[in-house]
Order: C-alpha cells, then sequence, then structure tokens
C-alpha cells in the first residue's frame, strides 16, 4: 500500500513535468521529463517504484511510439535485473532492439541481454561489431571485457584505449572480471577508481568488500 501511494504521488510529480517546459527538464523528445525521473529512481536504486511507474505509464498506452516504449523497455530491464530477474530484464533488454533496431544503445544493451541468458558468443559478436562501429562509447569496452570475462578471458589492459582505462564503467569490469578469475588486483583496481569517482555505490561496494578482506 505503501508503494502504491508513493508510485502515484511519483506519477503526478511526472505528469507535472513532463508538462511545463518551464522546468528546464524537457528536451527534444516530449517524453525526456518523464524519463529523466524514472532515471532518477533507478540511479537511487529504487527498482519497484521506477518499475511500477514504468509499467503503468507504458504498458496499457497504444498510442506510444515504438521508440519510445524502447526507451521504457530498457528501463524496465534495468529494475529487474537490479531485483533480481535476470531472464526477464534480458527479454526486456532484448525487446527493446526490436523496437528500435537502429538505436546503438539498445545494440549495447543487447551484450548484457546475451550474457544473462548464459550466451557468450553472441555477446563477443555483437559487442565486437559495436567497437568497430562506435570506438569512442567507453562502455562497448566495458562490455568487450564482461564478454571476453564469459569465455575465461582476462582483457589484457592494451586492448582497451588509454583514454577510457579509468572510465567508471570499464574500471567496474575490470574490478568484476579480475575478482571473479581470482586475480586480487581487483582490490588495488576498486580503490584507485573511488578516488576518481567516489560517488559510484558499485565501486563503494566493491572497495568496502576488499577492505572486509583484510578485516
Amino acid at each position: 500500500e505503501k508503494l502504491k501511494v508513493h508510485v502515484e504521488a511519483t506519477a503526478d510529480q511526472v505528469n507535472k513535468l513532463s508538462k511545463d517546459e518551464g522546468t528546464g527538464v524537457i528536451e527534444a523528445d516530449p517524453f525526456d521529463g518523464e524519463f529523466a525521473i524514472y532515471r532518477q529512481l533507478v540511479g537511487q536504486e529504487k527498482f519497484q517504484t521506477a518499475l511500477a511507474l514504468l509499467q503503468s505509464r507504458f504498458d496499457q498506452d497504444p498510442s506510444i511510439e515504438e521508440h519510445t516504449r524502447a526507451r521504457a523497455q530498457s528501463l524496465k530491464a534495468i529494475c529487474l535485473k537490479g531485483l533480481g530477474d535476470d531472464r526477464s530484464a534480458a527479454a526486456h533488454f532484448l525487446d527493446a532492439l526490436r523496437l528500435d533496431p537502429g538505436n546503438i544503445k539498445h545494440r549495447g544493451n543487447s551484450v548484457a541481454a546475451h550474457l544473462l541468458l548464459d550466451d557468450p558468443v553472441s555477446a563477443v559478436e555483437t559487442v565486437t561489431q559495436l567497437v568497430e562501429d562506435e570506438p569512442e562509447n567507453p562502455m562497448h569496452w566495458a562490455n568487450l571485457i564482461y564478454a571476453k570475462s564469459a569465455f575465461g578471458e582476462i582483457t589484457p589492459d592494451e586492448v582497451v584505449p588509454a583514454k577510457f582505462r579509468q572510465h567508471e564503467d570499464v574500471s567496474l569490469a575490470r574490478v568484476v572480471t579480475f575478482r571473479t578469475h581470482g586475480d586480487t588486483r581487483w582490490k588495488q583496481i576498486a580503490r584507485s577508481t573511488l578516488a576518481l569517482h567516489p560517488d559510484s555505490k558499485s565501486i563503494s561496494r566493491a572497495v568496502a568488500e576488499a577492505d572486509l578482506d583484510y578485516a
């Protein structure tokens, strides 16, 4: 009941923002104001609230265009993953790509979907093409590290462009990979990354766990 009340209150706030051009939230897409709120909730790890809002807003309105529905599916996927439902998260990532196949962000998220479905072959094939198509996107390099790790490989540092090696997403991928493979360098990478990205929740958790090993 508390969740329902919170969802309804947040929905009212979303509706007001989406209609008020004076807020500075609305951008090129009329739904940008709403998605800013959903992303904020996801960033706060309020996955259940964000998921309920997204389902209420986008699942019952057939007039919403496919590229907008794809954005909603992608955010719902992140919520589902945060709630531990990996297979449903993968299905939503792939559905977002189906709805908007030319969107490179959804192509990138499909790498995560393949990994969630234990399909590293498709993950590597997809991310290899993405790195070729958009080499300036650090998230693709992070996904390459994850995909190679699923094959039991640790991506050498020199494979990733130097300017991206300290990027938060790339560093987190290295932490996860080294830790998965029992390489203790993950602790030092986590600490150095936290110094650069002190607001990163994932890196903060990794450092806390590293500190426990020394306790």
